[in-house]
């Protein structure tokens, strides 16, 4: 049978053993001693002047000799017990492992089997290292260059970190005698992700012949991870030359053109801050400088040929006109063919179209009609309207559409007028705005 336990050296009682008491408190103190391990210093090579009973040390070791009663125990424990010095050395495995809290320091130390190091709370190597060194810690308590040295282990600051947008930052001391820090843990501001294509709110509206409107509202961007758009007040803004706030010009590059749509955008900031923005692009407008995130908004300003804005009014995605537009206005056949109406291009929408069809009382026979059809569908699908008159009589048709067809991005749909027989008096179309469902 061993004499001693193998980790920490402690002695066993022998069989038949005298004067086992002995053998019993060597035991215990030694246990006094090494159980949660804690020493006044461990630089030190010879004893102090004038040690208190139960003074405990690491004896200093990196090369250095020790001294007086401390002979030959470079980097062992030693303890002041009955008037006299003992030392203790680590057993199976070198010790290592070892812990010992040293006051002087007040930081923990861990035994590699040869020195004495911190023990520090970084865990294994990983990716930035064992420890990060934020300089913005340091800089960032004025007055204390040496803070690094002085903070005890596991100390805690929070600061404003310039490597992480300036937002509030927290470090863990990882040891008192080292200038390591945790990797900083980081609160930003509120952040919601709403859903891809989330809007509330945001509809256009008319203001005068050079100013429109936008409400406000939430928007998810248009990134591939959408980020929370959040315009807090109203803005009106004009087809100037952009510039930020409300009042202000709205136009991404160029100069303001007539008989042109403008896609309106809802732009933001990193830091939150939102504005409008015009653009004859409904994907890629010219952001200005520090925005990056953007939303198209439903709808789109139109800019007449009189470099006036045409008044019009929104709900919810659909744009209707103060005055309808007219599209066409012929009694003459028309064979099918893709009709481009006054609608946004780039993008497709669902004009709304009004048209009127009749004829004049003849000798003879009339027959005719309107037909329209999605621009996807390849050709006019879905007859609007008929007349149909024979001699001695009129006849006339009417009918509106509010949606249902889509154009293409060149603002088409399929049309056509057909005259069996005989001759129209008048035949119209007129488009009362669009649908927009793409934004």
């Amino acid at each position: 049978m061993a004499e001693e336990s193998a980790k920490l050296r402690i002695p066993y009682i022998a069989a038949a053993q005298a004067q086992k008491h002995v053998t019993h408190n060597e035991a215990m103190t030694l246990l006094d001693t090494l159980v949660q391990l804690s020493v006044i210093d461990k630089d030190l090579l010879g004893p102090p002047g004038a040690p208190d009973e139960g003074d405990c040390y690491i004896v200093a070791g990196g090369g250095g000799t020790a001294t007086g009663a401390w002979v030959g125990w470079e980097n062992r424990v030693a303890r002041y017990i009955d008037g006299e010095w003992r030392s203790y050395l680590p057993g199976t495995g070198d010790g290592s492992g070892w812990l010992a809290w040293v006051q002087d320091e007040d930081a923990m130390y861990r035994f590699d089997g040869a020195d004495w190091t911190p023990a520090g709370i970084e865990g294994p190597q990983g990716p930035l290292g064992p420890a990060y060194q934020p300089n913005a810690v340091v800089d960032a308590i004025a007055g204390r260059a040496a803070y690094d040295d002085e903070a005890a282990a596991f100390s805690v600051v929070v600061v404003s970190d310039s490597g992480n947008d300036n937002q509030p930052t927290l470090y863990f001391k990882l040891s008192a005698v080292s200038a390591d820090w945790s990797i900083g843990v980081t609160w930003l501001p509120e952040t919601i992700v709403p859903p891809r294509g989330h809007l509330f709110g945001g509809a256009l509206s008319y203001v005068n012949a050079a100013t429109f409107g936008v409400g406000v509202c939430e928007a998810a961007s248009d990134d591939a991870v959408p980020v929370r758009l959040a315009l807090a007040t109203a803005m009106t803004k004009t087809l100037a030359s952009w510039s930020a706030g409300t009042g202000n010009g709205a136009l991404d590059t160029g100069a303001e053109a007539n008989a042109t749509f403008y896609f309106v955008f809802v732009i933001a900031k990193p830091d939150g801050t939102t504005d409008i923005l015009a653009s004859t692009s409904p994907t890629a407008p010219a952001m200005p400088s520090g925005y990056t995130y953007k939303r198209r908004l439903p709808g789109a300003i139109y800019n007449n040929s009189l470099g006036d804005i045409k008044d019009f009014t929104m709900f919810g995605r659909t744009l209707l006109w103060a005055d309808r537009v007219l599209e066409r206005n012929s009694n003459a056949a028309q064979a099918e063919t893709l009709w481009t109406f006054r609608v946004p291009t780039g993008i497709v929408v669902q004009p709304l179209i009004d048209v009127s069809i009749n004829t004049l009382s003849s000798p003879g026979y009339t027959n005719g009609a309107i037909d329209i059809g999605s621009a996807f569908e390849g050709h006019a699908t879905h007859r609007l309207a008929a007349v149909l008159a024979v001699s001695g009589s009129h006849d006339s048709a009417a009918a509106a559409v509010d949606g249902g067809f889509y154009t293409n991005t060149s603002g088409q749909l399929w049309f056509a007028q057909t005259i069996a027989s005989g001759s129209l008096n008048a035949s119209q179309m007129y488009s009362r705005g669009f649908i927009d469902h793409g934004a």
